[in-house]
């Protein structure tokens, strides 16, 4: 059998078009293709309950959702203005927020904007951006809620977004300054489900070991004492909620340790009272009692002196 090769070229062109188009097709999505007044305007009515929830729809709430996380990507500023714009990246998140989560007004399209802003943030933290975008982006993730409060029930956090705020909380190379947001975020979630059985077993306890392994480390250097503390915080927040003993020696530790920065002492004073400490080993209890007594005694000095 012979073929005709000017056919057969034909053909193998025609392929190469259509294999391109689909794949084209198929990434068009938050891929760089740009969005549409039709669709900016299609992403605002079904937000705002004005048209069903059709896949067009969705779509186009998707793209719109990709183009408001952009509006948090900025380089580090270079000029003073460049840093106004960098101050202003709060409001912009608070925008995202105001219109299309907490003011949504279709619970299909929340949840659609919500998942896709899980998305293109965790993206936004990946990229080469200024500081402050990542951590407006981990804020915006940490207080992402999937429903907002419901007569007695609470707000529903983002379970896409738990993924990324743990990844982060418990990534000791990661920047400081993002786990602590991340915990924030993390304790939010631990808030809603730690007294049901949403989680297994072995999620509670993977949770609770990464809290209990920031709460006994240090800072790296000094430099990073006082991000290192705000860290350390967040994590007794998290314990507390979970009404853990896991972390009680480092908080006993920290708060009868003079040395340590009041605000670490106070949050590990917080934690503890959480706690029932009547099944505590009588040196711990003399422990709690001589650290609530010299925290006590530096803030009555403290505030004597300032008043004096």
């Amino acid at each position: 059998m012979q073929f005709n090769s000017h056919r057969i070229s034909a053909w193998v062109a025609w392929l190469l078009v259509v294999t391109v188009a689909c794949a084209g097709q198929s990434q068009g999505q938050g891929n760089g293709e740009p969005l549409t007044r039709e669709q900016d305007k299609l992403a605002r009515d079904f937000i705002r309950g004005r048209t069903s929830a059709s896949e067009e729809a969705k779509g186009a709430l998707r793209l719109k959702m990709k183009a408001e996380v952009d509006r948090l990507k900025l380089p580090p500023a270079r000029t003073f203005e460049e840093a106004e714009g960098l101050a202003k990246l709060v409001d912009t998140r608070n925008n995202i927020d105001a219109t299309w989560v907490t003011g949504a007004r279709d619970p299909v399209a929340r949840a659609v904007a919500v998942e896709a802003l899980a998305v293109y943030g965790e993206m936004l933290l990946g990229e080469d951006v200024s500081p402050q975008s990542k951590v407006n982006c981990m804020a915006m993730l940490a207080e992402l809620d999937e429903a907002g409060v419901n007569g007695a029930m609470p707000p529903t956090p983002s379970e896409k977004a738990l993924s990324v705020l743990y990844r982060y909380a418990k990534n000791d190379q990661a920047p400081i300054y993002l786990r602590a947001i991340a915990l924030h975020g993390v304790n939010r979630h631990i808030g809603r489900w730690w007294p049901t059985d949403k989680w297994p077993d072995r999620t509670k306890q993977a949770i609770e070991k990464t809290m209990g392994d920031i709460v006994d480390s240090e800072p790296a250097s000094p430099l990073e004492l006082h991000a290192h503390a705000w860290l350390v915080r967040r994590a007794y927040d998290c314990l507390k909620t979970m009404e853990s003993p896991i972390g009680a020696n480092s908080a006993l530790n920290r708060l009868a340790d003079p040395k340590a920065l009041p605000s670490l002492r106070l949050a590990a004073l917080e934690y503890l009272s959480r706690l029932d400490t009547s099944g505590f080993p009588e040196d711990k209890k003399s422990l709690h009692l001589i650290g609530l007594a010299h925290f006590t005694r530096s803030q009555l000095v403290n505030w004597y002196e300032k008043e004096d």
